[in-house]
C-alpha cells in the first residue's frame, strides 16, 4: 500500500518526466495537497510515514480548522474541497 502523493512520485521517477534522476519532489493537487519526496532514488516517508504531507504545513495559525486536528493548513485553502 502506498499514498497517492508517493505512487505518483514513484511513477514520474520510473516512466515520467523524472525517469533518470535520483531524487525528485511531486506535488499533487486534489481532495488534499500531498507530496511525494524521492532521494537517492528511494521513497522518503518518515519517521512516521508522513514526509511530503505539505498540505498540512500551517500557513495562518489562527486559520480554518482542519481534519488533522491543527488550524489554517495549506489544505483548508488550496485543495479541491
Amino acid at each position: 500500500m502506498e499514498n497517492d502523493a508517493n505512487a505518483a512520485a514513484v511513477g514520474e521517477h520510473s516512466f515520467g518526466a523524472g525517469k533518470g534522476v535520483r531524487s525528485l519532489i511531486t506535488v499533487t493537487l486534489g481532495t488534499g495537497v500531498g507530496g511525494g519526496i524521492i532521494i537517492d532514488n528511494k521513497v522518503l516517508r518518515g519517521i512516521d510515514g508522513t514526509a511530503g504531507e505539505i498540505g498540512h504545513i500551517c500557513v495562518e495559525p489562527f486559520g480554518a480548522p482542519c481534519g488533522c486536528g491543527s488550524r489554517g493548513c495549506v489544505e483548508q485553502y488550496s485543495s479541491a474541497t
